[in-house]
């Protein structure tokens, strides 16, 4: 059983100020509150905590693909940085000989 939670530990729990809670729960991506009465709006508790771990979990960089055999690139730094600039090589030279 979730426990309810009012503003200002909502505010405390996810380190936001009254405008960005309720710019968020406008925008639709913060739970509303529940009203117990006209004056008497609570967040419960398992919702903020859902909120938290979805905000956490959107944070998280995605996995990068391990280079595997198949990969033609390799797996070492050199290999790829070489394949990654070309080569300098200079330009033919014609040489003219007079007799």
């Amino acid at each position: 059983m979730s426990t309810f939670l009012r503003f200002p530990a909502v505010s405390a729990r996810v380190a936001l100020k009254k405008s960005a809670v309720y710019k968020r729960i406008a925008e639709g991506t913060f739970p509303a509150p529940v009203l117990l009465s006209a004056r008497c709006a609570v967040w419960p508790e398992d919702e903020i905590d859902a909120w938290m771990q979805a905000q956490i979990e959107a944070a998280q960089p995605a996995p990068r693909p391990v280079p595997g055999p198949t990969d033609p690139a390799g797996s070492s730094r050199a290999s790829r940085a070489a394949k990654a600039r070309p080569q300098y090589r200079p330009a033919p030279v014609a040489i003219l000989v007079s007799a």
